[in-house]
């Protein structure tokens, strides 16, 4: 092929990337702070740049719809491009700008072919089709085996919308090719480990999709270093994604040997279970770059366990968590304990939760705290709300919004406010300014990001819900 093909990814990642409540129409006081991205769409970007070199992916939520929009228009990229424009929405958050974007592609370039995935998004059909505007094509699933068949998509003008239900089941995960993501400089890379996870948490969306085999350390270890070359430093902090992380002892060992024989100086974080490793598995990590570990432990009520159906045994899961976080501790990892305050809760079950972390105080980096929120529209969304609804949770003004977000009363005593309150003092309980700066420092913020900048980050959102009050 032709090196002066090109084809063009625009991504829009959700706006709720950073540990705070923030409304869609509150986006334009955060932007820009966020540097996370979307790693399924670079995976697909990735994949297509072996076979077209000029592929470019643009970094969506870091301008308003009609500044990115512009941008290209300047550099007359989509003008000159003859494939499709390609939107991932990883998120409902996502969806306002995702509509305001291809309404100005339409009205300039009518003949455009615009496709959009992003399987949270797009698993209902007949929503899909009547809430995201002004496309051609939805794909629901993963696209990786299909993504150069969608490249080259032809499709009458009069032609309607056009629903792809793509079930194919994916054979490697792409290697990210970070050449191709403009200003890519300021990302903290991320490398794709495993997807799906399979042990059924309620509230969980992979909790029926089984978890895929682990990324070889071999390859692993090969990916890191062409991202050194890329990025042209040995010390990088990287994102280790996988749904839960939980290698086998003879992964581990494999990692450790091949990290210490390549001579790596990386730091890395992953997130993961907090009865899915072992202290053996820990100490060997440690030595082999592990810094953070976000742990899910959603709450220290034995109830609330039981009903999230995080497990059987409350009393062995919480001390399997003990032994892990101070263990972690140990090893000078740095670990985030993240709650989720669930239906049925009362300041009962919120305080048992609460003086689990005190007793672990000391051993805890920080704490994330947020109430459940139900994404999405379809007949699985519906069913969960009914199994919710008997433990005493509504949703607000009793339906279910359009947006594909619905927020919650959890219960006839902790309502939607009383929550988001909670979430708050908890967070601002075990966490500390300086801890929050750390923790966002290391891979969420732009790797430019200094203490100055922080200080005007705050002042921002201080008017928002976070998880401390200045």
């Amino acid at each position: 092929m032709s090196l002066k093909v090109w084809s063009y990814f625009f991504e829009i990642v959700s706006s709720n990337e950073f540990g705070i409540f923030v409304k869609t129409s509150d986006y334009e006081f955060i932007k820009g702070y966020s540097m996370s991205f979307c790693i399924g769409l670079l995976g697909l970007a990735s994949i297509l740049s072996q076979k077209y070199p000029q592929t470019m992916l643009y970094q969506g939520d870091q301008n308003s719809s009609i500044e990115l929009f512009e941008k290209l228009e300047s550099e007359k990229l989509i003008k000159n491009s003859k494939y499709p424009i390609f939107i991932s929405i990883p998120s409902f958050y996502a969806l306002k700008w995702t509509n305001e974007f291809t309404k100005l592609i339409k009205e300039h370039y009518p003949e455009k072919i615009i496709i959009v995935g992003g399987r949270w998004v797009t698993n209902n059909e007949s929503w899909a089709k009547k809430n995201i505007k002004n496309v051609n094509i939805i794909v629901n699933g993963q696209a990786e085996n299909i993504i150069e068949e969608l490249l080259h998509t032809k499709i009458s003008k009069d032609t309607s919308c056009i629903y792809i239900n793509n079930n194919d089941s994916l054979n490697k995960i792409p290697k990210l090719n970070y050449n191709i993501l403009d200003n890519f400089l300021e990302f903290t890379p991320s490398i794709e480990l495993s997807r799906g996870c399979g042990l059924g948490c309620s509230f969980c969306s992979d909790r029926d999709i089984p978890l895929s085999k682990i990324k070889t350390p071999i390859n692993l270890i090969n990916e890191i270093e062409e991202i050194i070359q890329i990025y042209k430093t040995p010390n990088l902090n990287f994102y280790f994604e996988s749904s839960i992380f939980s290698p086998s002892k003879q992964w581990v060992e494999e990692f450790y040997e091949l990290y210490h024989m390549r001579k790596l100086n990386i730091k890395w974080r992953c997130e993961s279970r907090v009865d899915t490793l072992s202290e053996e598995k820990i100490n060997t990590l440690s030595k082999a770059g592990l810094k953070i570990i976000d742990l899910g432990l959603e709450s220290a009520s034995h109830i609330q366990l039981q009903r999230m159906q995080k497990t059987k045994d409350p009393i062995k899961y919480l001390n399997k968590a003990s032994k892990l976080i101070k263990s972690c501790h140990k090893c000078n990892i740095w670990v985030k304990v993240n709650i989720l305050l669930y239906p049925g809760e009362t300041i009962d079950t919120i305080q048992e939760t609460r003086d689990w972390l005190k007793i672990h105080q000391s051993f805890i980096k920080g704490v994330s705290v947020y109430p459940l929120v139900l994404y999405g529209i379809n007949e699985e969304t519906n069913k969960f709300l009914n199994e919710i609804r008997l433990l005493g949770a509504t949703p607000i003004n009793n339906t279910i919004n359009n947006n594909g977000i619905t927020e919650l009363n959890l219960s006839s005593t902790i309502n939607l406010h009383t929550s988001k309150s909670l979430s708050t003092q908890i967070s601002n309980e075990f966490m500390s300014i300086n801890d929050y700066f750390d923790l966002k420092k290391f891979n969420y913020f732009p790797k430019s990001f200094n203490k100055d900048d922080y200080q005007e980050f705050l002042k921002k959102i201080n008017n928002h819900t976070t998880p401390f009050q200045l």
